[in-house]
Formats: C-alpha cells, structure tokens, sequence
C-alpha cells in the first residue's frame, strides 16, 4: 500500500508540474469562452436546468461540464479568473491519470510498468492541452475512461453492481458530450476485450452489461428530454444542425489521426515504436487487450467524417500504456545486458 501510495504521489507531482503552467498560461479558445459564459449564465441567472449563450438557449452541448464549472464559481465566488475556472477540468484529468495507473496496475500486476504508463500520458503534449481547458472533451473521455475500468474489474468477478455503476459512469459521459466517448472509448475496448479475453464473460455478463447501458442512456437522454419539453422546435433545429456538423464540417482525410503522433510531443518516436513493437515481444492478453483496444479506437475514429485532434484524447491514453510497456521492456533488456557485460 506504501510503494502505491509514493506512486500516486510521484504522478501526482508530475501531472502537476505539466498541467499547472497550461492551467494558468493558456489563452483561453473561443470554444472555452462560449463554455464558461454558459456556466456563469447559468449562476447569474439561477437556471440549472435550461443552458443559455447570451440569453439563447444553448442545446449544443449537455450540462454537466458546466454544472460543476458552475459549482465553482459559486464556491469560490469567482466568475472571471480564468486559472481557478480551470481546477474542475484539472481535477478531471488528475483522475484520469490515477485511473490509468490503477488500469496497468491490475492488467500487467508491474508498479512500474503503471508508473510509467500513467507518467507518460501526463507529459504527453496533446493531453496536457486537452486536460486544461475548458472544452468538455475531458469530461466525456474519462467518464468512459472509468466505465471501462470498471468494466475490466467487474468482467472476471462475480458481482452485478459493477455493471450498474459503469452504466451511472457512462451516463455522466453522455451528459459531458453525448455519445462521442461511447463510440470513440467504450465500444472498442468492449471488441478488444472479446478478443484478447475471449466472448464469453461477456456474454456471461450480457444481462447486466445491458441494464447498466439503459442506466446510461436514460441518464442521457434525461436532460434532452427535458429540454424538448422546454423549447422541442429549437432543440430538433439544434440536433439537425449538429448532425449536417457532423457530416460537412471539419471533414478531414482518413489518416487524419495519425497525427496523434507529433501531438504526443516528446513520446513521438516512442509512440511510433509502440505501435509495431507488441509484434515483436510475447504479448499478454491485458497487452493484447490495450493493443486491440487501441487500434480500434483509431479505426472508428478515423471513419467518422469531422475530426478534430480533441477527440483522439482515447489514443494519446492508450498510446501511453503501450508506451510504458515499451520503456519497461527496454529498460528490463538493458539492465540484463548490463549484468552481463559485468
């Protein structure tokens, strides 16, 4: 319990030192400004429910982002500092990072390969960007994130519960940015899974795998159904504008999401190295898993038309656990050559 307990403070220490700087230097996006006037719209005017830009409904995005973001300011009762505004989103992608260690750490049974994995997401330059601002994305990829943690806690037990909060998990991903995290995250680590592990303590868990996934959607679904009763003509207008969005806008080439590599900074090359290396080295099937998991979170993403290098947040974290693999496989090799040398 000591050695975890120094390594979350290691990783706590060196998430810190990356995001802290981003927090407070970063100039604030248009996406961001547009967040946050929804947020203080939301406590200056006392509506909770109804999200609003400038007095207009805002039906783009879900509210629980901006629920807490709202929070915040209330707390602190601060409204314009732009560095305190950020903490929520801080926090978020601190427990991304932690969820990540404790994710290597049952998979691959190595305190260090989960160290490393978790140490190089927080120093990955895309996820430092992502982390720290207040554009919502965070928000829905580490919700999916902590479902699917869950999801590979819960899968070898014999308990039913799990299932149900992965689907609360998955529900508050949904409220952070519909259902782009479910496709881009949930749905190819499910794949992986019967394909590392095998179908069948899915199809053992199919039951509550599906209860937990009506969970989800009807938290979804809860606050746009809520709002369709408050203005059902402009929350239809707004959904078929997303959706014309969706197929026309920012419509980017197939390969566009190889660039998760340069944005992964420092760990570029390693990255690149990452993707070839399970190959070549005797893979076990938590490897196999993260592998799989992320080769299909690549796919599916690339073969959405609009693409934006926010939402490849599931490759720069899976990118990383290949990676630590990577470096403690390196590391093990050279250690060994060097006790023979001797």
């Amino acid at each position: 319990m000591f050695h975890r307990l120094r390594d979350l403070l290691c990783l706590f220490a060196i998430a810190l030192c990356n995001l802290l700087p981003s927090i407070y230097y970063n100039l604030s996006s248009l996406m961001e400004a547009r967040n946050l006037q929804t947020a203080r719209e939301m406590v200056q005017d006392d509506h909770w429910i109804v999200t609003t830009l400038n007095g207009l409904y805002r039906f783009e995005k879900p509210p629980l982002p901006t629920w807490l973001t709202a929070w915040t300011m209330q707390w602190f009762d601060a409204t314009d500092q732009l560095w305190l505004l950020r903490l929520p989103v801080l926090t978020v992608t601190l427990l991304l990072l932690f969820a990540l260690y404790f994710l290597v750490l049952k998979g691959s049974g190595e305190r260090s390969i989960a160290l490393l994995s978790a140490c190089v997401a927080a120093s990955s330059y895309r996820l430092i960007d992502i982390g720290s601002l207040n554009t919502w994305d965070i928000y829905a990829y580490a919700f999916a994130f902590f479902a699917c943690l869950t999801y590979y806690l819960a899968l070898p037990g014999e308990r039913r519960w799990p299932f149900w909060l992965a689907g609360v998990l998955l529900g508050c991903s949904l409220l952070s940015k519909g259902p782009v995290a479910l496709y881009g995250m949930v749905l190819p680590f499910l794949v992986a899974y019967s394909v590392s592990h095998g179908w069948g303590e899915l199809r053992r868990w199919s039951g509550p795998l599906l209860i937990g996934l009506a969970i989800a959607l009807l938290m979804g679904a809860s606050w746009y159904l809520a709002m369709y009763v408050e203005a059902g003509d402009k929350l239809l207008a707004v959904l078929g504008k997303e959706q014309h969005t969706w197929e026309n806008h920012n419509v980017k080439s197939f390969w566009y999401y190889l660039s998760y590599l340069p944005n992964s900074g420092v760990w570029m090359l390693a990255a690149l190295a990452a993707l070839a290396w399970p190959w070549f080295t005797r893979r076990s099937p938590f490897l196999s898993l993260i592998y799989w998991w992320h080769l299909g979170s690549l796919l599916l993403l690339s073969l959405v038309g609009m693409k934006a290098i926010r939402y490849a947040s599931p490759l720069f974290v899976l990118s990383a656990i290949l990676v630590g693999h990577l470096l403690h496989d390196l590391a093990g090799r050279a250690w060994d050559g060097l006790r023979r040398w001797e």
